[in-house]
C-alpha cells in the first residue's frame, strides 16, 4: 500500500515515498510452539530482510497493531507482519517532452541474502496486490495515472518491481509560461509602431531581455 508520494525532484533524480508492506510466510513447528508459549514477545525463527535497490535513504518501522502483538499467526499457520518504509528513492526522469511529460516512478525491492530457492515473493495471481490511492496521493504538479507491478528474478534473487506513472499537470505552466511568452511576442510587434530607429532598438532590446528572463524561469522549473 503506497499512501503518499510527497515529492518528485527532477533536479536530483529522486522522489519521496511512504510504503506499507504486508509480509506473510509459513510458520515452522518451532514457530508454532514458541507462539503458543508467548504470543506477545514471540520472534519468528526466520525474518525476511527487504532491500530497496534504488534507495537513497529509507527509514524502517514495524507497525504494532492494537493488540500489541507484533508478529501475528493467521490462517494456515502463516506468520504476518506489516512494515512501513519512508524514504527517498533514486529515479531516472525523461524531460524531453516537458511540460507534457509522463514520468515513471520505479520502486524496486528484493529479499536480502536469500536466493529464490530459499525465499521468494509469492504474489496473488487473481487480484491486485499493490494499492495506490491515485486520487488522493499528494504529488504537487503531477497526477498519478497508472500502477504496474510484477516479480523479477535477476541472478536468482526474487525481486518485486513497481512502476507508478505520474502525468504532469500542464495548466499551471500554461498561465506561468505560455501566456507571458505570448505577451512578449505581441509586445515585440510594437517595433512597427514607431518610425524612430532608436525607439525600435529600445523595444527590441526590452523584448530580448524579457525573453531571456522567461528562458531562465523555465530552466528553474524543469
Amino acid at each position: 500500500y503506497i499512501p503518499v508520494i510527497s515529492k518528485i525532484d527532477l533536479s536530483n533524480n529522486t522522489f519521496d515515498i511512504k510504503v506499507d508492506i504486508d509480509l506473510s510466510w509459513q510458520a515452522t513447528n518451532e514457530d508454532l510452539e514458541n507462539y503458543q508459549d508467548d504470543s506477545v514477545n514471540y520472534t519468528p525463527t526466520f525474518l525476511p530482510d527487504l532491500v530497496f535497490s534504488n534507495s537513497c535513504s529509507v527509514d524502517t518501522d514495524r507497525i504494532i497493531p492494537e493488540k500489541k502483538i507484533l508478529y501475528q499467526m493467521r490462517e494456515g499457520n502463516r506468520i504476518y507482519i506489516r512494515h512501513r518504509f519512508i524514504g527517498t528513492l533514486a529515479n531516472r526522469y525523461v524531460i524531453e517532452n516537458f511540460p507534457f511529460d509522463v514520468q515513471s516512478l520505479v520502486f524496486h525491492m528484493s529479499l536480502s541474502y536469500y536466493d529464490n530457492t530459499i525465499a521468494y515473493f509469492d504474489t496473488p495471481k487473481d487480484k491486485p496486490y499493490v494499492y495506490v490511492p491515485t486520487r488522493f496521493t499528494a504529488v504537487p504538479g503531477f497526477a498519478l495515472t497508472r500502477v504496474v507491478a510484477g516479480e523479477v528474478s535477476p541472478d536468482g534473487f526474487s525481486s518485486m518491481l513497481t512502476i507508478i506513472q505520474a502525468e504532469r499537470n500542464i495548466w499551471p505552466f500554461f498561465f506561468r509560461i505560455f501566456l507571458p511568452l505570448l505577451a512578449i511576442n505581441f509586445a515585440s510587434l510594437g517595433v512597427y509602431s514607431s518610425n524612430d530607429i532608436s525607439n525600435k532598438i529600445n523595444v527590441l532590446i526590452t523584448t530580448l531581455l524579457s525573453f531571456v528572463g522567461m528562458i531562465y524561469i523555465l530552466s528553474t522549473l524543469v
